[in-house]
């Protein structure tokens, strides 16, 4: 069970860490894809769980900020595997996280959950269960299924993500700039 959300510790996370047998090799494909579930009787539901592969040991990012490894990930690129289509909120079934990634190489470690900080996550309140605890004030996932695979090249081409824009200057009489950052499409 990974805790993604909580309204009781501002950017509070959990994550499931794993050391991989063997690290990864520079420029070489590869495929994570596991599969998650909305724990029963939690009030809310998020966007953005994904999978980080990291040459850090990720385990003691949070040894003094309290599960908070988004603002440790601050600045660096973030999860090579990330859900961002909608909120995952099916408690009944399986909703899989897969994608395609080339390797930095060196990467050894897996860590999976939530790297965005509340302010940047999608958060929605998908119930409204009485409180007996505060712990149903978040949003908590099942994990199943981790697979990840070496690949050849991925076929076909790929539509590459806007992830983030800026368009200046701004109010304009002629002629603006357009600068944007790409994230390779999940798939």
């Amino acid at each position: 069970l990974i805790g993604c959300y909580s309204t009781v510790f501002p950017d509070g996370r959990e994550y499931i860490w794993q050391e991989l047998d063997s690290a990864l090799v520079a420029d070489k494909w590869y495929r994570l894809r596991f599969k998650v579930s909305l724990a029963d009787s939690l009030n809310y539901a998020i966007k953005g769980i994904g999978g980080l592969l990291s040459i850090q040991d990720t385990r003691y990012w949070d040894k003094y900020d309290f599960f908070n490894i988004p603002s440790m990930i601050s600045g660096m690129e973030g999860p090579q595997v990330e859900f961002t289509d909608s909120v995952i909120s099916d408690k009944e079934g399986w909703v899989e996280i897969s994608g395609v990634f080339m390797a930095n190489g060196g990467e050894k470690y897996l860590t999976i959950g939530s790297f965005n900080t509340d302010v940047d996550e999608e958060i929605e309140r998908i119930s409204n269960h009485p409180f007996t605890t505060f712990e149903k004030d978040e949003s908590a996932y099942y994990l199943d299924n981790v697979i990840l695979e070496e690949v050849s090249e991925p076929s076909g081409i790929e539509e590459p993500k806007v992830t983030d824009f800026s368009i200046y200057p701004n109010p304009a009489n002629e002629l603006v700039s357009l600068d944007f950052s790409l994230r390779q499409a999940q798939g």
